[in-house]
């Protein structure tokens, strides 16, 4: 018998985050991430500029930058 162990790091797809949250207030856009990907930390949300109520109504409009946590990815 072998028994073995391991992390798995699940991938996040930068456009299914785009489109999830385009259109949506910063906070419901950092609820909805927040619920449906397992994030270590609360996402940043920057909005240019910083009067607009929404996060850009086009997908292509959002930048989506995911960091690996190198500690969780080592264990």
């Amino acid at each position: 018998d072998l028994t073995a162990g391991g992390k798995y790091v699940v991938p996040i797809d930068p456009q299914e985050v785009r489109r999830a949250i385009s259109g949506l207030t910063r906070e419901n856009a950092i609820q909805l991430m927040q619920a449906r990907w397992l994030l270590a930390q609360t996402p940043d949300i920057y909005r240019d500029p910083q009067w607009t109520p929404t996060l850009p109504r086009f997908p292509s409009r959002i930048q989506v930058r995911v960091e690996l946590d190198e500690a969780l990815a080592a264990e």
